[in-house]
């Protein structure tokens, strides 16, 4: 897969601090609408192991708080305080 650098991306961080202000869980084409990606794309990563996810009986969700991590580890550049 091909990796997408999200600091090209407009407010990264403004998209991180958005992220870690959920309450609840996100579905995975809610988080992928965020990311402007595919949801199959999502599937693919959380599939290999790549992506943070829960699993609830039939539905797969996403941590608010594990996802900005994610983000934020994949990050090209340092952020600026």
């Amino acid at each position: 897969m091909k990796k997408q650098k999200i600091d090209s991306m407009p407010a990264a961080r403004d998209l991180i601090a958005m992220i870690e202000a959920q309450r609840q869980t996100l579905i995975v084409q809610s988080f992928a609408d965020l990311l402007k990606v595919s949801h199959k794309v999502l599937y693919r990563q959380i599939k290999s192991g790549s992506f943070p996810a829960i699993r609830l009986k039939s539905e797969i969700r996403i941590h608010p708080k594990a996802a900005a991590a994610w983000l934020r580890s994949r990050l090209t550049v340092p952020e600026v305080a």
